[in-house]
Parts: C-alpha cells; structure tokens; sequence
C-alpha cells in the first residue's frame, strides 16, 4: 500500500484500530475533529475546511471489527504511516496484560512515534499505552474498573482515573464515557491556539471542564516544545496559580539554576515564566467567570490576584474589558452580585501574589 499524500500545511493526525476496538470512539473523533474545521471556516463544506489530514490506521491495512460488528475501514497500514504529529489510541474491549501478535505491532509503532516527537492521546487506552512502556514514571487516567489491572502489572504507572484528563509531556489519557470531546480540543488547541478549540467546547460540551482540566486544555498552545522538564514545570504552575511555587523552588524541582531554568523556559514557551503565569491567570479568571456564580473576591484569590483590583486591571489588558462586563457578555442571565460592585474596574497593581512569587 503506498504512502498517502498529505495536505499542505495541515498536521498529520492517525486515528488508531486496535483488537477488540471500541468503534464509537474512532467515529465521534474523526466528527469532533472535522467539527472543528467547519467552525474555523464558518463553512459547510467538511472537506476543503478540514484542519487535519486524518489516517484511520489498522495493522495490516484492512477494515477492524468493532465488538458490535461493525467494520471500520482502515485508510492505511501502520507500515505505511510514519509522520503523523498526532496519534489517537482508542479504548479496547476488556483489556488485560497480554500482549497478543497484532499488539505487538502496534506497541512497536507506537513507541517509533512518541521517540519521534508525536503527541500521543488515550481515550480510555491507557492499557495499551502501558504495555508499549510510554506511561512508566507517568501519572495516567482511564477508567475505575481498570484500577486493578494497573496496580498488579503497570505499577510503575500513577493511574488516577478520577481525573477525567492527565497531561503528562506529550502524553495525554482522557476518561469518562464521553473522552473524545476533551481528546480533540486538546489536539486543537496543541495544534491551533485556544481560539479553535474553544469554539468546539462551546458547542460540544454539556457541562464545563474542571478549571485544572480546563487549564490543561488551554495551555496545549504552550507546549509544542518537547523540553520535559519545562513541560513538567508548566504542570506544576498550572495546578498551583493561586500560590505558585517562587522561581527558586521551580528551579530546584527542575534541578537546573534560576537562570538556566528561566531561559531554557522562554525558549520553549516563548513566554517569560512570570508572563506564562500572569497569562494563566487570566484565562483562568476568564473561565470562572464564564462558568460559575463566584465572587470577584473569590476569582481573584482562587487565581492568585492580590486583590480585586489586580484581577480587573490584569483582565482589561488581557481581555479587553473589565471582569463584571466579560461576565455580562457571555452570560447574559448571571446575577451581579453586589458585592462585586463596578469599583473592580479600577486600575491596581499588576502582580498576583506575593513578591517572591513567579
């Protein structure tokens, strides 16, 4: 089978067809990516306005049998696929320690990938992400009924399938009976900023992302550089804005100099590491805002604001407008509480938290 052509400029993303496939989830991944496109372009025409050339991949090249017997047509062999930027793994049914001839296959191709740099997405298949060895060391979701699996044969994994997404370098597990949504806007915003994949969520999702969740998600645009220790860096600031760690101790987890980490992260990021956080901070600000009835007293200290003033002077440079009317302009039938007051609008200082924080 000879190689397929891809489109100019556009990333390569390979959906894959393991044994004992979950079929629903190749479908619904392919739709949400082409989804996407159709948004960017504000057009109907799918194919001209597509963001991704998209392989649907088996191991010989042949259709798969999903366990409802439904064959998905493969458009191409593992052998014949090897530069796509994006690898999706769907779930298997009833997965298990063993690893059968087809696995193997794509165990082998699975690891060439990843060493080639490409960004590899579980939806609920961190089983077989496992025994390729890519989740050693790392944290990992999926789901509860898989617990023990990990805990007797991949314990060098940290499996928390509470977590409905898990960001660990280029490895992304996505849980839940639904991951396809949170997999694709991640894959989006890696690929095409935030603007893109928050077109997809406001359109696809019933209920918010938790703000880590969220963060993750959003972050994706920063994270395109493969440098682990800054990746694990971000992680870290990203779980922690109200009271982010000081330069010292970032670095000392890092186990680089100050210097070498701040420059080694402007690098990557293209972001000094206080402009990433005060970046953070207010799109954090902007989802809370979005999604709950929460105080400005509240955003401010859950987003590391010193004070409310700090937060709406921050936000109008960030967003254009002050908090209460970003509020009022995508949602129209939230409360204002009085509390909040118009006062928030007033210019402040700039900085979060305390002086030593990033």
């Amino acid at each position: 089978m000879k190689k397929q052509p891809r489109g100019a400029g556009r990333p390569g993303v390979a959906i894959l067809l393991p044994p004992r496939l979950l079929g629903g989830y190749v479908f619904l991944t392919q739709e949400m990516l082409l989804l996407a496109g159709t948004m960017k372009a504000r057009s109907r025409d799918v194919v001209n306005s597509r963001l991704f050339d998209i392989a649907i991949l088996s191991h010989d090249g042949r259709p798969v049998q999903t366990i409802g017997g439904i064959d998905v047509p493969a458009t191409a062999a593992l052998r014949d696929a090897d530069a796509h930027e994006v690898v999706i793994v769907p779930a298997q049914f009833m997965p298990d320690e063993q690893i059968d001839a087809v696995e193997r296959v794509f165990i082998d191709w699975l690891r060439r990938r990843y060493a080639a740099g490409a960004l590899v997405v579980g939806l609920n298949a961190a089983p077989l992400l496992a025994k390729a060895g890519l989740l050693d060391g790392r944290g990992a979701t999926g789901l509860p009924s898989e617990r023990t699996l990990f805990a007797r044969h991949f314990p060098a994994v940290r499996y928390t399938p509470s977590k409905p997404l898990v960001v660990d370098g280029r490895l992304i597990t996505v849980s839940g009976i639904n991951p396809a949504v949170d997999a694709c806007a991640y894959v989006i915003d890696y690929c095409f900023g935030a603007g893109v994949s928050q077109q997809l969520l406001k359109v696809a999702l019933t209920q918010a992302l938790p703000s880590y969740e969220h963060m993750a998600v959003w972050a994706a645009q920063y994270k395109r550089h493969g440098d682990g220790p800054v990746l694990a860096i971000q992680d870290i600031v990203e779980r922690a804005l109200a009271h982010p760690p000081t330069l010292a101790e970032l670095a000392a987890r890092a186990a680089m100099s100050e210097r070498t980490l701040s420059r080694r992260f402007a690098a990557a990021t293209g972001l000094t590491l206080r402009r990433y956080v005060a970046v953070l901070r207010v799109e954090l600000a902007a989802f809370l805002l979005r999604t709950s009835q929460m105080t400005l007293d509240h955003i401010a200290d859950e987003c590391g604001f010193a004070s409310t003033s700090a937060l709406s002077h921050a936000f109008l440079a960030g967003q254009g407008c002050s908090p209460i009317q970003y509020r009022n302009r995508h949602r129209p039938d939230a409360r204002r509480d009085a509390a909040d007051g118009d006062a928030a609008g007033s210019a402040g200082t700039v900085s979060g938290g305390g002086a030593d924080s990033v």
